[in-house]
């Protein structure tokens, strides 16, 4: 190995023989496992330097079509031709190109079906590569030979479908931008030789005309049918009719995305698909229907397509063969058979891609199909096992019963019945069923999903679609669907026992039991919620159906009172029920405040006023009381008037729950906010007395305030220690060597532990913050800025808040300087390590952990006698949520989750701030927020990249998951700030305090952002650093942002002035292109070469195309960035202005860069994750994306310098 090590030097002076030798020696040097990885390296460079020699094409010809060289050899020489063609084809003379245009056309011939499938693959991949650089102009002659090939050999019939479906592909689907600075004349041409000549001149007959390029009239789709109907008839003859037919689906799949439908109707092209699904073959069935799902799902589907494509398949014949299918595919979850799965997953999909044309031509698919028979198909699917199979009828149905057809409607009101009880069962919360259930659907969620995040949000989406049918049926049919879910909800309670659990240490709040109500009562909630928006719509359109309310109401009343007399021992089941009946008072008894009152104090007499014991049965009584609480709110808030008249008997009735000694503090807090709730919101008294009433209930909290020991006691750091009990934390945690523990919820406290932790706890129940919160809430909640009650609260708050904020500030400064490590310098390197650990908060986050949130928070709950409760304890978070405004000095040791809060009030104080103060108060907090917020993401996406190449366990990788989720959501956050701070004038919008965005009548706040030179500073230093973040979502927002930015920081008009956008002042303007044009311009590129943004690398183009041609006409700092470059030369790079000034499109513009820096990419767009196999087909996932997605809510968490234009070309070695 030394030898070939020790001979890999001197590379250009080599003799042709010699350095072939050397050649083959480093390529089994590479793939030999004895090699060393110094010796590998040494190889890997002997190679990459070969391809740049000039002698490079011929080697790799020789190489490639020696038969006695080893297939690696001969890949390695069709590597040379790939380069050659890939990166040096511009500069290769004429005769030069034409040589190796022939070499390929040689190689493509000599193959035979002796040859290795992935030479053959890349023979392909080269022919197709060639012809996107000079077919239709200079290869006239390229359909001939393909023609010719195909009927040669089984060998290359195969490789020339494999070119057909890449040229397909790189035409159309992946927007090639060679052929986009062509003007598109590869796709041209591909519609011109696969669309049979007479349907192509009645499609086109005023396109321009290519040279004839056409071998014979038929066209490549008229043969591809034909040859598959040969293979369908003789597939049990051996293996190479299957995969002749399997091959010619997958490019019909490719050409399926963009031929003309009329094209598809002439060749028959949906009557060969459907021949398929007659063969008993499953993989010809799975390509056919990934075929025909590619055609059916094609937009701007006409009435003759649809009549002439679609009805076919919703024909008698069609459907029963539908039926046929889905019946053979039946599998069982205990023994699923993968390929038949797979099978009925498709067809699920296609069914219902070809049904939903009955709800956008519904009177073309019932005058030329059997909709009825549709209608029931549709529904089989739905009431299939598995959620994957049936979720995309339940998401047509969704659109189906709103269709506008009355016979499509009267179709799908015989299924209603059906509907709802499939839909009331589907809405079963699966992910809290126990590991060991035996449910069927829940068997298949664990066959079709690996992990709980991917399942939790798939069955998200379920229920989601679940409550959308139920709503739409109630607006179609309302009373019979009420009454039909009212009868289904009292047979269930009626069922269910009333004592409580025998074990209260063994209780589980996710019993069948539990969740059958929770599933029952979610769709009855839903119903409500469409009766009373059906309802509303009716009385907007003067159509008065008051009996129909009143029988309504009297209906609900009754059921409720029948509810509210019952008595559950499952304070679950209990709580559910209550949250229920709370929802239907609120929804249908707005107008009778004597049933609110009669409700408000039946939830009121079931609270539970003794100490809940200290396990799960403990906890959700605990939970229940809560909810009660917030339900008594909601209750004042919506009938504080009426509620008003009998305010002293409320009073009466809340008063012994206040005084009781077992219930939380914080739960007589939240029953304090009712009583406040009710007059702050009566209407039947004066201001006056309002006002002094509300006095009078925030005195308690004010005085706690003022009290002089709590005021002196928050500040300095030491005092605030002492005030929570938090001096003796460092010293317990040592002792315990925590630094040293990965799981501290598995370290039971002592004694003295367990006293810490209940010692923290109370210090912070006496703090005046929650109470404060409280009412600071209710006093907003829902209030208008224009509105009575927000002139009552700001009266009422506008003398406590002088009084609140100088013990706040410092309690809040303090309570954040916790995390600031230099506070426990004199503890050593091992107490940092415990404060991270303390810091990091144990988030619930959908799409990432690995568990339920019931299961979450109940392990949260068992570990409150761990190392990890009392951390929890010292946590504290609620301490770092309220105005946080002063606070920025230390918020770069907060953690992520925090400063996500930081981020969500500055927005507030941002949003709520008016325009004539803008100048004064924003300024300063903008410029330390985004200089904190850069700081911050610097070092934690440094420390996230760090962890990525370290090995971690199941645990630890979890973990890392979900913090890299909550810097996502950190990073996204920011990002939208900025870009909703420095949007260009013309698009921006101003935020109001209602959250609503108001147009142009305000003033913008990019005017201000850009009239403030600190301002600014900070926030594009902070966009800029955003391009080098691996989070896509946040570099394509900047990217966008930018581009728009770009154009109005000057263009020269026509008399030579320059012309800047509006509010943006000529002197910034002129710094901020000079700082595009090098610190932007350098940062796209830097992420341009990297793996991680390959997906973006046509934005990253956009945005130096922007940069480049408008920022290039003031300063000459792009075109020395960009002759700095490695194999950039003046030429190459005024051939690449020329073009850039010509274009005219944008994709054009784009395109101009992609080429010019294609040699610079680490890793070209259409190679990710490709090895030897260059066609890389995107295998179609079997859940569509749509049912994947997690709502942006849903994922909500509860709980330096440049381098010099020189110093670019580093970057690429």
């Amino acid at each position: 190995m030394n030898g070939v090590s020790g001979g890999l030097d001197n590379t250009a002076t080599l003799e042709p023989d010699v350095q072939l030798e050397k050649l083959k020696q480093a390529i089994n040097a590479i793939y030999d496992p004895r090699s060393s990885n110094d010796v590998r390296r040494d190889a890997t460079l002997f190679l990459d330097e070969l391809k740049a020699q000039p002698r490079a094409t011929s080697t790799g010809f020789a190489l490639a079509s020696s038969n006695a060289e080893s297939a690696v050899i001969r890949h390695f020489g069709l590597s040379l031709l790939e380069y050659t063609i890939r990166y040096r084809w511009d500069a290769l003379e004429h005769a030069e190109a034409e040589s190796c245009r022939t070499m390929v056309v040689d190689l493509a011939q000599k193959m035979d079906d002796t040859e290795k499938t992935f030479l053959r693959n890349k023979v392909a991949q080269l022919w197709v590569d060639i012809a996107k650089k000079v077919w239709p102009e200079d290869w006239h002659g390229l359909d001939v030979q393909l023609l010719e090939l195909f009927s040669a050999s089984f060998a290359h019939q195969m490789m020339v479908l494999q070119m057909l479906e890449m040229l397909s592909d790189d035409a159309f689907a992946r927007e090639d931008y060679g052929d986009g600075i062509k003007g598109g004349n590869v796709g041209k041409a591909c519609s011109e030789i696969f669309i049979p000549a007479k349907t192509y001149s009645e499609l086109f007959p005023n396109r321009d005309q290519l040279p004839e390029i056409r071998a014979g009239h038929e066209g490549w789709i008229i043969r591809l049918v034909d040859r598959l109907a040969w293979a369908r008839v003789n597939i049990s003859d051996g293996s190479q009719p299957k995969a002749c037919a399997i091959q010619i689906l997958y490019t019909l799949r490719s050409v399926f995305s963009w031929i003309p439908l009329k094209a598809v109707t002439a060749t028959g092209c949906v009557e060969a698909l459907a021949s398929c699904l007659q063969v008993s073959d499953m993989d010809l069935q799975a390509a056919a229907l990934d075929g025909l799902l590619v055609l059916l799902t094609r937009p701007q589907y006409g009435e003759a397509d649809v009549q002439a494509l679609v009805c076919p398949l919703l024909s008698q014949q069609g459907l029963q063969l539908f039926y046929d299918r889905f019946t053979s595919s039946q599998v069982s979850v205990h023994d699923a058979h993968e390929l038949k799965y797979m099978v009925r997953k498709k067809l699920a999909e296609v069914i219902c891609a070809a049904a939903s044309y009955l709800n956008t031509h519904a009177d073309v698919i019932v005058q030329n199909s059997n909709a009825p028979l549709t209608i029931d198909l549709i529904e089989t699917v739905l009431r299939d096992a598995s959620l994957v199979v049936s979720i995309p009828a339940l998401y047509l149905w969704t659109r189906i019963l709103v269709s506008p057809s009355p016979t499509v409607a009267s179709l799908a009101a015989r299924k209603y019945e059906s509907l709802l009880e499939t839909c009331t069962k589907r809405t079963l919360r699966y992910g809290n069923l126990p590991e060991d259930s035996q449910d069927e659907t829940f068997l298949f969620l664990h066959l079709d999903f690996d992990t709980m995040p991917e399942r939790h949000a798939f069955v998200g989406n379920y229920r989601r679609y679940c409550s959308e049918v139920v709503e739409k049926v109630v607006k179609t049919s309302p009373r019979e669907a009420l009454d039909h879910f009212l009868n289904q909800t009292l047979s269930l309670i009626d069922a269910i026992p009333t004592e409580s659990p025998r074990d209260e240490t063994t209780y589980s709040s996710s019993s069948y039991e539990c969740l059958r109500v929770d599933a029952q009562c979610t769709v009855v909630t839903s119903a409500i919620k469409s009766y009373c928006s059906w309802y509303g719509e009716q009385r907007a359109h003067g159509k008065e159906h008051g009996s129909n309310l009143s029988e309504v109401q009297a209906s609900m009343q009754h059921q409720c009172t029948d509810l509210q007399r019952r008595s559950f021992g499952d304070p679950t089941l209990q709580k559910r029920i209550a949250q229920l009946i709370g929802e239907v008072v609120l929804s249908l008894f707005g107008e009778d405040p004597n049933y609110a009152l009669s409700t408000f104090y039946a939830i009121l007499d079931k609270i539970e006023v003794r100490e809940a014991p200290a396990n799960p049965f403990g906890e959700a009584v605990k939970e229940a009381n809560f909810l009660f609480a917030r339900l008594l709110q909601k209750l004042a808030m919506k009938f504080a008037t009426p509620f008003m008249s009998h305010y002293s008997d409320i009073q009466q009735r809340v008063e012994p729950y206040l005084d009781s000694q077992g219930l939380d503090r914080r739960l007589k807090m939240d029953l304090r906010a009712a009583l406040f709730l009710i007059v702050h919101r009566c209407l039947s008294i004066s201001n006056e007395e309002r006002l002094e009433r509300l006095q009078s209930m925030m005195q308690p909290i004010v005085a706690l305030w003022q009290e002089p020991t709590f005021a002196a006691s928050v500040s300095p750091f030491e005092s605030f220690c002492k005030l929570l009990d938090l001096r003796d934390v460092p010293e317990y945690f040592l002792e315990g060597r925590a630094h040293s523990i990965e799981d501290w919820s598995s370290i039971k406290l002592n004694q003295k532990g367990h006293d810490m932790r209940e010692s923290i706890q109370r210090r912070l129940d006496t703090l005046p913050m929650h109470n404060t919160k409280a009412f600071l809430t209710v006093s907003t909640d829902r209030v208008r800025p224009d509105s009575r009650e927000h002139q009552t609260s700001v009266m009422l708050w506008e003398s406590c808040i002088p009084i609140i904020l100088p013990t706040l500030l410092p309690l809040l400064s303090n309570a954040h300087a916790f995390s600031n490590p230099q506070r426990w310098e004199n503890f050593g390197p091992e107490m940092q390590t415990i404060i991270h650990k303390i810091l990091m908060d144990r988030v619930w986050q959908a799409g990432i952990s690995n568990e339920s949130r019931d299961e979450f928070y109940n392990r949260v709950r068992t570990s409150r006698d761990s190392l990890e409760g009392l951390g929890s304890a010292i946590r504290a978070s609620d301490l770092a949520e309220p105005l946080a405004r002063a606070l920025y000095d230390d918020a770069h040791t907060l953690s992520s989750h925090q400063v996500s809060t930081l981020l969500q009030i500055s927005q507030a104080l941002i949003d709520g701030c008016p325009v004539h103060r803008r100048r004064t108060f924003l300024p300063f907090l903008l410029t330390n927020l985004f200089n904190q917020v850069d700081r911050k993401l610097a070092v934690e996406w440094e420390r996230m990249n760090q962890r990525q190449h370290a090995d971690l366990d199941e645990e630890s990788l979890d973990l890392q998951m979900k913090a890299e989720s909550v810097l996502r959501q950190l990073s996204v956050a920011a990002v939208h700030l900025a870009c909703t701070l420095l949007q260009p004038v013309h698009q921006a919008y101003h935020r109001t305090q209602e959250g609503t965005k108001v147009a142009a009548g305000h003033e913008p706040l990019s005017k201000m952002a850009f009239a403030e030179p600190a301002v600014l500073s900070s926030i594009i230093m902070f966009c800029t650093h955003v391009l080098r973040i691996p989070d896509s979502r946040s570099c394509t927002r900047i990217i966008n942002l930018f581009c728009d930015i770009i154009p109005e920081l000057g263009r020269r008009g026509a008399d030579g002035a320059v012309i800047v956008g509006q509010n943006i002042p000529s002197d910034t303007a002129a710094e901020l292109r000079e700082f595009f044009a090098s610190e932007v311009l350098k940062n796209a590129i830097s992420s341009f070469h990297e793996p991680y943004f390959a997906d973006l690398q046509r934005d990253l183009a956009w945005l130096m195309a922007q940069t480049i041609f408008y920022c290039g006409e003031f300063t000459e700092t792009p075109r020395q960035i960009l002759l700095s470059l490695p194999n950039m030369s003046e030429q190459k790079i005024n051939e690449a202005l020329a073009a850039l000034g010509a274009a005219r499109k944008n994709r054009e513009k784009r395109d101009v860069i992609l080429k010019l820096l294609e040699s610079l990419r680490g890793v070209s767009i259409h190679e990710i994750g490709k090895v030897t196999v260059p066609t890389a087909r995107k295998k179609r996932k079997t859940i569509q994306e749509q049912f994947m997605k997690v709502d942006d809510d849903a994922t909500h968490i509860r709980r330096g310098g440049s381098p010099e234009p020189g110093a670019m070309s580093d970057l690429f070695g």
